[in-house]
């Protein structure tokens, strides 16, 4: 199951005669009341960049430094604290020794998945607090399983999600598929000519009584892997 989100934008210098308008205060009354709809979070990372990205979010949305000292644990309990001394300088906690650290060294201290992970969970903490949609590409990338199902469950949650934020993802974790029981939220992407997607439910003959990991299993979706191409791969690699 993998779901594609894909934008193209062609650029090309248009001309137009005229000019702008004596009064442009409406102009400005929009831009104005610009305000965030959604946050995408992909799956190739931002390097050393993300520490500062993390703090960034955190003064931009207005969450409490609280926050990520909770979040912190989830992914390292080894690190008590972390604080920006400047965009590439940061002084961490960690086993009890307090040090300073620059964000290159930052990045091989800790796991790909300390380093995504907070900075996801700080975005999902905003999107919570504030109302907008969270998409994630390949929510299962550096996580474990148990990691997403309590990303959906806060999402679940109104007692969390008090401003019905969104959260959009793909994953390759069918059995997420059973954590959900609306008809209208799950879309299998497929590809003939071109790639589209297709409602779970109405592209499909779904059994309501079955898992929907066990039908992906069985191959309900047509999205199993081609078995001849993997054995004619071996066979390739025997001569």
């Amino acid at each position: 199951m993998r779901l594609w989100m894909t934008s193209c934008f062609q650029c090309k210098k248009v001309p137009a005669d005229g000019e702008l308008p004596e009064d442009t205060s409406e102009v400005f009354f929009v831009l104005k009341k610009k305000m965030t709809r959604a946050i995408y979070f992909d799956s190739f990372g931002n390097g050393a960049d993300t520490y500062r990205l993390i703090f960034a979010a955190l003064k931009d949305y207005g969450i409490r430094t609280d926050i990520l000292l909770r979040t912190i644990p989830i992914f390292d309990e080894t690190i008590t604290d972390l604080t920006m001394q400047d965009e590439h300088n940061f002084k961490i906690t960690c086993c009890g020794r307090t040090q300073m650290i620059s964000d290159k060294e930052l990045l091989y201290k800790l796991s790909s998945g300390t380093t995504k992970g907070m900075l996801l969970y700080i975005l999902m903490a905003a999107s919570l607090q504030n109302g907008f949609d969270l998409i994630v590409d390949e929510i299962e990338n550096h996580f474990h399983k148990t990691l997403v199902e309590n990303m959906i469950s806060l999402y679940k949650d109104k007692t969390v999600n008090r401003k019905n934020a969104t959260l959009i993802f793909t994953t390759h974790y069918c059995e997420l598929l059973d954590l959900f029981n609306r008809q209208d939220n799950i879309m299998i992407s497929r590809a003939d000519e071109k790639v589209y997607l297709t409602n779970m439910y109405k592209g499909f003959d779904v059994r309501q009584g079955l898992l929907k990991s066990r039908q992906f299993y069985h191959n309900v979706f047509q999205t199993a892997v081609n078995y001849e191409a993997l054995m004619q791969f071996k066979k390739e690699l025997k001569r």
